[in-house]
């Protein structure tokens, strides 16, 4: 729900974004579906910090919305495999942890199609993670803000030279290219194959065996192994690589129901 509670002082000083004045433009319009699904991603959110965001698409408005998230509820231990029943106390806590710290969610849509919708929601905790550069649907895209003093942020590819975005407004979109958008289709034709619904038993396990081996290696080639903030000057101000060395992050889901 909408709240008058001010920002946390630490954010205030690390988004220069959030310490500027609003102005009518930072308000979506009148008519769109961000204000329902603010409400549903945030327990509450001040819409006098909304921001527009700089440097976008002329047909895509992006907007950053700081607030609170919802609580994740956690099923009954009944309810749970077997081996998270005895983690469930923890789950709930950190759930409830995350739920008391600052966090944004960043709304895009079409002024022109009306159309709005998220493109992400997180801790501002995690803003300096290699997480935040990473997302399961769609690797090596998406948006991503990044505090003061970051100018450019470097993407350092396998194989490929390494690709730079410049950040506005703390706030950068990358990813895209034409490589990139051939190795995401080839990531759907994999899928496809595997839910056909002529495969007998047999062949539907023979692909997605060869679908797993497929979609690790195309997630490889289109995910960073590092990501650099950069300076005014180009001096690199932190790095950021996969937890476990590039490609670990991933596991191959086959939905087959």
């Amino acid at each position: 729900m909408q709240s008058s509670a001010p920002l946390d002082p630490s954010v205030l000083e690390a988004y220069s974004v959030l310490r500027r004045p609003a102005s009518p433009a930072d308000l979506p319009p009148p008519i769109n579906t961000l204000g329902p699904e603010f409400e549903l991603q945030l327990r509450s959110y001040n819409p006098m910090f909304t921001r527009l965001l700089s440097g976008t698409s002329p047909k895509r408005d992006f907007f950053l919305v700081p607030g609170f998230l919802r609580a994740l509820t956690i099923a009954p231990a009944r309810c749970l495999p077997p081996r998270l029943r005895r983690q469930r106390a923890a789950m709930v806590l950190r759930a409830r942890r995350r739920a008391r710290q600052p966090a944004f969610c960043i709304g895009e849509g079409s002024t022109r199609a009306q159309q709005y919708g998220f493109d992400s929601c997180q801790l501002f905790s995690e803003v300096a993670s290699y997480a935040q550069f990473v997302s399961d649907g769609s690797p090596g895209t998406g948006t991503a803000i990044v505090p003061d003093g970051v100018t450019r942020v470097r993407f350092v590819m396998p194989n490929v030279p390494p690709r730079v975005v410049q950040v506005r407004d703390n706030f950068l979109t990358y990813g895209g290219g034409a490589s990139q958008q051939r190795g995401l289709r080839r990531l759907d034709e994999i899928a496809r194959r595997i839910l056909s619904p002529r495969l007998s038993p047999a062949e539907r396990r023979r692909r997605e065996r060869m679908g797993r081996e497929q979609s690790t290696k195309i997630l490889r080639r289109l995910t960073p192994v590092r990501v650099d903030w950069l300076g005014p000057d180009g001096q690199v101000m932190r790095s950021f690589t996969p937890p476990h060395g590039p490609g670990a992050q991933f596991q191959f889901v086959a939905i087959t129901g």
